[in-house]
């Protein structure tokens, strides 16, 4: 008996599915990389200006704008982790408590407001009033630089006799304009805008730096409605 010979089968080859790699489509339209912005680094020239503060400036006095006070300007004194605040207007805090001076400690977040001013309404100028540290809290001019990682010089401009660069960058989703003193390394002046307008505006008039004693960082105290030494601001 012949056996007859059978016709081999021809196998299908098994499907290799290659594994993803970080160039496919399908991958990076899920897992994106990190922003841009956020991989970019700044100029020498940029990184020199933002660094200079931190260098040049050990104190600072200045007289502060922002959307929630103006058209009222207060005035700061900053050293360190500790500021004082001079209020444009009375305070009224409860019932018959105004004050017009607010101390604030960053290293604790204690805040103690008196009031400081010879008026009836400040019938103790020696007596504290502790006072929420979140209220008068406001983003100094070193906090803006800390945040910056990067930023463009767009511009240069004049503002009060100096000279400033106009640096742009994002933050929060937001265009941010900042007018940096050349010399000092900080801002006079931040635009943040959104649709190409201005929705909020900080401005840093009047600044003077390293001249902010320890002695004008703490209450001085009143006798008989009179300070023993003269209170700055």
């Amino acid at each position: 008996m012949v056996q007859s010979s059978s016709t081999p089968v021809a196998k299908t080859p098994p499907t290799v599915i290659s594994a993803p790699t970080r160039e496919s489509p399908e991958i990076s339209s899920k897992v994106q990389p990190p922003a841009q912005a956020e991989m970019r680094t700044p100029t020498k020239h940029v990184r020199d200006l933002l660094a200079k503060q931190g260098l040049k400036v050990k104190s600072m006095i200045f007289m502060y704008q922002d959307p929630q006070n103006k058209p009222e300007k207060d005035q700061y004194f900053i050293k360190g982790e500790k500021i004082k605040i001079s209020l444009a207007q009375l305070d009224h805090i409860s019932d018959n408590i105004y004050v017009t001076t607010i101390y604030l400690d960053r290293s604790t977040q204690e805040a103690i407001g008196y009031c400081e001013a010879k008026m009836y309404r400040c019938k103790d100028p020696n007596k504290p009033f502790p006072v929420p540290f979140s209220k008068y809290e406001r983003k100094t001019p070193v906090d803006w630089i800390a945040g910056v990682t990067y930023a463009e010089e767009v511009s240069s401009e004049r503002i009060d006799d100096r000279e400033v660069a106009v640096l742009q960058f994002e933050e929060d989703g937001s265009a941010v304009k900042m007018w940096l003193d050349t010399f000092f390394g900080v801002p006079l002046k931040i635009q943040v805008m959104k649709s190409g307008s201005i929705v909020d505006e900080y401005i840093f008039e009047d600044i003077a730096f390293n001249s902010v004693t320890d002695d004008q960082l703490v209450h001085k105290t009143f006798e008989n409605g009179y300070a023993v030494s003269k209170i700055d601001g």
